[in-house]
């Protein structure tokens, strides 16, 4: 049976909850001591909250809107009454962090993902990856459809994309003269198809060597650093039951599930 992304969220969010609990509970465990708090007496890890506890959404330092942080939990300084430790059964969430006047810890934001699974590391809009690339033209580029079934929708994706034919052949100019002739009002054909697909190949290796070769690009797909404040950017990550401070050494750039809705995204997953 085929999860869903809101399947995956909900067991993600589950997974947080129970990394929360058992940490909380468990002083000795590996993990603090890891993150540097073996003496961990008044402090207390906190799972991030937004307005669906499986869904949250913080400020950007990029958009107007909210997003979702790279941080899933982190560590916070106080006092807290054991036995409201235990009735919550060691859970704690951005709730308490207020109701209990605890201090978040800088640095101490863990993004956490699903073991052995296909785990989405960012998922980008046309407006986020201008502020990365500086391009939405390249967005555009990977967001193309290029099965016989909906290349022709291509029209309203490159307006959904913040671009038009022309731009687009300005940009990706080994095809400009085909790019140039396209027009909003004609529909596309199988020749274009065949262009669109070889665009789509190109800008999906384009987006990755750049990425590579960009510590700002990276820092802002995986950690979120020059996006969100602390505690929200991630300074730790925690995958396939290891947590190292470390990016992943290889992801795949994909197409996000927002094109039916003319709302394109591009994703980078593990």
């Amino acid at each position: 049976m085929t999860r869903t992304h809101k399947d995956v969220a909900r067991l993600g969010y589950e997974n947080e909850k129970d990394f929360v609990k058992k940490l909380n509970k468990d002083r000795k465990n590996f993990i603090w001591k890891k993150i540097g708090y073996q003496k961990n007496i008044d402090h207390y890890f906190i799972k991030v909250k937004g307005n669906k506890d499986w869904q949250p959404a913080k400020k950007s330092i990029i958009q107007p809107t909210k997003i979702q942080p790279k941080t899933d939990v982190f560590i916070a300084k106080g006092k807290i009454n054991l036995q409201q430790l235990i009735s919550n059964d060691y859970y704690l969430d951005e709730n308490d962090l207020l109701n209990n006047k605890l201090s978040p810890i800088n640095g101490s934001g863990i993004s956490i993902k699903l073991s052995k699974s296909n785990c989405q590391w960012d998922k980008c809009s046309p407006d986020k990856f201008f502020y990365r690339y500086g391009s939405y033209e390249l967005f555009a580029g990977m967001s193309l459809y290029i099965t016989s079934e909906k290349f022709k929708n291509n029209h309203k994706i490159i307006k959904a994309c913040k671009s038009n034919w022309k731009k687009m052949g300005q940009y990706f100019d080994m095809y400009k003269a085909h790019l140039h002739k396209l027009d909003p009002k004609i529909s596309l054909e199988e020749k274009d198809r065949v262009i669109f697909k070889k665009i789509q190949n190109f800008s999906r290796e384009k987006i990755y060597q750049i990425a590579l070769k960009n510590q700002l690009i990276l820092d802002s797909i995986f950690s979120g650093k020059n996006e969100f404040k602390e505690p929200y950017c991630a300074s730790w990550f925690y995958y396939d039951n290891v947590l190292t401070k470390k990016y992943p050494n290889k992801f795949t750039v994909t197409q996000g599930s927002g094109r039916s809705k003319n709302r394109p995204l591009i994703s980078f997953k593990y």
